[in-house]
């Protein structure tokens, strides 16, 4: 599916207000928390959705946080260039991955 900069932005949004990273990956709990996301997609009406629980998870975590780790990595590389105030967008995906490397590093944590 083609994501447009409309329909991102409210992903972004249901992936903030669900909070999926809260449970363990590959737990119950965190299909479940994926579920709901495309549930509450699929009930908007403006822009329309047609999505299914990989390619919003996919999405996320293929396409937008890697996305926005390029972008970020390279402004620190650019030395002297001003960087720009970041838009609702930006600091809603820089949210959602630091949510993610949060619940990574959680995993990692030995007993």
């Amino acid at each position: 599916m083609y994501w447009t900069k409309d329909q991102n932005l409210l992903l972004i949004r249901k992936v903030l207000t669900v909070d999926p990273y809260s449970q363990p990956k590959g737990s119950k709990e965190r299909a479940k928390l994926w579920k709901e996301t495309v549930l509450n997609l699929s009930a908007v009406y403006e822009p329309r959705f047609s999505v299914s629980v990989r390619s919003v998870r996919d999405c996320v975590n293929l396409v937008l946080i890697k996305k926005h780790k390029r972008k970020v990595a390279e402004e620190s590389k650019a030395s002297g260039i001003a960087v720009d105030e970041p838009s609702e967008f930006d600091a809603a995906v820089e949210e959602i991955c630091e949510k993610a490397e949060a619940a990574e590093r959680e995993e990692k944590k030995p007993l």
